[in-house]
């Protein structure tokens, strides 16, 4: 690797560095609105189909005595 190509990661990691520092200050967003992401999950629920998923574990997952 050359010298170049070194201080150039060095630039990126202390660019890095100043991002987390300024989220640190910022309070990691804290004062940001949130997001309600309910709808997207469940819509991604219904994608992969997780009631169908859930019933055939229901149905084949040996019964423990825990």
């Amino acid at each position: 690797m050359c010298h170049r190509a070194v201080g150039m990661a060095e630039a990126a990691g202390f660019e890095a560095i100043e991002i987390e520092d300024a989220d640190l200050a910022a309070g990691f967003g804290g004062t940001q609105p949130k997001v309600d992401w309910s709808p997207v999950e469940q819509e991604m629920l219904q994608v992969i189909g997780i009631d169908k998923l859930l019933a055939l574990e229901r149905a084949t997952v040996e019964k423990g005595n825990a």
